[in-house]
């Protein structure tokens, strides 16, 4: 039996895409923080941007506080790594 890949478009699971968004956003942020990558950090902070939108699309309050945290954290460690 084959693997069916499931596609969430933005567009109709929105807060599906959001999460997905975020969770990659996430993963770049602890790859970036680990191996001290200020690329890999710089991509986690786009992929928290794009969720980030949607949380303002849809007034998902509670998300966007969470985004939002990720996003200054991301923010901080490029900015610690170019203080280096």
């Amino acid at each position: 039996m084959k693997n069916a890949q499931k596609v969430f478009y933005k567009e109709k699971y929105p807060f599906i895409w959001m999460n997905v968004q975020a969770d990659i956003g996430r993963v770049y942020y602890f790859m970036g923080k680990k191996y001290q990558d200020i690329a890999t950090l710089q991509e986690a902070e786009k992929y928290l941007r794009a969720a980030r939108e949607v949380c303002e699309e849809k007034n998902a309050e509670t998300e966007r506080r969470r985004i939002d945290s990720d996003i200054s954290k991301t923010i901080e460690q490029i900015y610690l790594l170019h203080k280096r």
